[in-house]
């Protein structure tokens, strides 16, 4: 078997059709595609940027 960055897009796409097909028969899910944080998204997670602290104004 061929890594995944040496797949043409149609074999990328029968074998991501087949693993889903396992993941679905065996509500298991065999490996990752592309993130392995989730295997329906091929790009990473968005990050929340944290809230810069209100500053506080002083009445002159």
């Amino acid at each position: 078997m061929k890594p995944f960055a040496d797949l043409t897009p149609k074999e990328f796409a029968a074998l991501k059709k087949h693993l889903f097909k396992l993941a679905e028969s065996e509500h298991l899910f065999p490996g990752y595609l592309g993130n392995k944080n989730s295997f329906f998204i091929a790009k990473p997670a968005p990050r929340r940027r944290r809230k810069a602290a209100k500053k506080t104004k002083v009445a002159a």
